[in-house]
């Protein structure tokens, strides 16, 4: 998984939980390229702070927020850099409180909200929008279909066909039977066409890969079956055993050449040379405390992290494998090995030299 989506995702959930007794909760979404002196000038014509009451504590509550925004405003520049920045202020628990999340994906415009919580459901778009890709797994028999999101393969539908075995025809003639035979194999493939739109039509897919044995997946494209605008994103096909949703898998270890740029095939190929390295006490450390005084040496090439590992225990090795230009991978836990790293190592990474 992309590191920033990843830690991004974590300091979400770290402040969507929290809440106030009063609408104190300040929210504001900064996006890329706005004059910070307009943002000001918007937010006190928003909250205009004169003559409050001073026995009134949520407004002097406010003041205090807004102050405190204005105070980091204009410390950021003359406009707004990079993606943007979202300022979570206000006062939880009597203190103070003060968040600034940098997205992943540029904001789209400015919004200011005060609440009792804070406004996060427009970055819940942003936290899902890894790449993906579709995948279709077909024979004569069946078809799988799935989505590769990120690092995490998705089973979305199955289709039976009703094509009759080539081979057994009861008593009616050769001729009659191929030509039943052909119409199923239509209808079974016009089936397979309206769910691939179902499936991967409007869903701003990377690509889409179509695998199967045999000549079956061939048939399907040469036969323009397939809708217009999903033609375009078919990358390739494979030779698959399956069609289930083993299949999927097979597909994309089939698929590594076509998809080598992925966040799957990135994450599938330091896993296994992790393993490698494990399996020969060669270049690997294993362990929080072991990894992290190989970063401090400088040792790490590669650093892996599982999802599960803590926000500021993510954040302080990312610090450190900044300091020596070290790769930082976040390894999925829906896969068999993403589970088999999480339980047994959670924190390792693959060495440059022992």
């Amino acid at each position: 998984m992309e590191f920033n989506l990843c830690l991004f995702r974590k300091r979400m959930e770290r402040v969507s939980g929290i809440k106030a007794p009063h609408a104190s909760l300040v929210t504001m979404y900064l996006p890329p390229g706005k004059a910070v002196n307009e943002v000001i000038d918007e937010l006190l014509s928003i909250e205009p702070m004169n003559d409050i009451d001073p026995n009134d504590t949520l407004a002097v509550s406010i003041r205090h927020t807004i102050t405190a925004i204005r105070s980091h405003l204009t410390r950021i520049g003359p406009v707004v850099e990079r993606n943007g920045q979202v300022l979570l202020f206000g006062e939880v628990g009597g203190k103070p409180f003060l968040q600034i999340l940098e997205p992943p994906r540029p904001l789209r415009e400015f919004i200011y909200k005060r609440d009792r919580e804070f406004f996060l459901s427009p970055l819940d778009e942003m936290v899902s929008a890894e790449e993906v890709y579709g995948i279709l797994v077909m024979d004569l028999a069946e078809a799988t279909f799935g989505h590769l999101v990120g690092s995490k393969v998705r089973m979305l539908a199955q289709v039976h066909s009703q094509v009759p075995n080539k081979h057994h025809h009861g008593g009616m003639s050769s001729l009659r039977f191929e030509r039943l035979r052909d119409d199923a194999i239509n209808e079974y493939f016009k089936k397979v066409s309206q769910r691939c739109v179902d499936a991967f039509l409007n869903q701003h897919l990377r690509g889409i890969i179509i695998a199967g044995p045999a000549m079956t997946k061939k048939d399907f494209l040469s036969g323009e079956f397939l809708h217009h605008e999903l033609r375009k994103l078919v990358i390739g096909t494979v030779d698959t055993l399956h069609t289930d949703e083993v299949g999927l898998k097979e597909a994309l270890a089939e698929a590594e050449g076509l998809l080598s740029t992925c966040q799957y095939v990135q994450e599938k190929r330091l896993l296994d040379r992790f393993w490698e390295e494990v399996g020969r006490n060669g270049l690997e450390v294993s362990g929080l405390e072991p990894t992290r005084e190989r970063l401090n040496a400088g040792q790490v090439e590669s650093l892996l992290l599982s999802e599960s590992v803590d926000l500021d225990t993510m954040e302080g090795l990312k610090h450190l494998a900044d300091r020596f230009g070290t790769e930082v991978l976040v390894v999925s836990e829906e896969e068999d090995q993403g589970q088999r790293f999480d339980a047994t190592v959670k924190v390792g990474g693959i060495l440059r030299y022992k």
